[in-house]
């Protein structure tokens, strides 16, 4: 598994670990707001995948 790592403001690289998210609001939150989060590209660069946001005008 690859690593990503955080560079901080002394330059030094900060690994970070891979943690569940608190909620899946909180993850559906994130992914409406930074839709970049989903990498298609990484599946196919000639033909990315593309995103299109659902949601839905009911609360549950």
């Amino acid at each position: 598994m690859s690593k990503i790592f955080l560079i901080n403001e002394g330059e030094t690289l900060v690994p970070l670990t891979q943690k569940a998210y608190d909620s899946e609001d909180l993850l559906q939150t994130l992914l409406e707001k930074y839709p970049s989060l989903l990498a298609g590209d990484q599946v196919n660069p000639k033909a990315p995948r593309r995103w299109l946001l659902c949601k839905s005008s009911h609360s549950v």
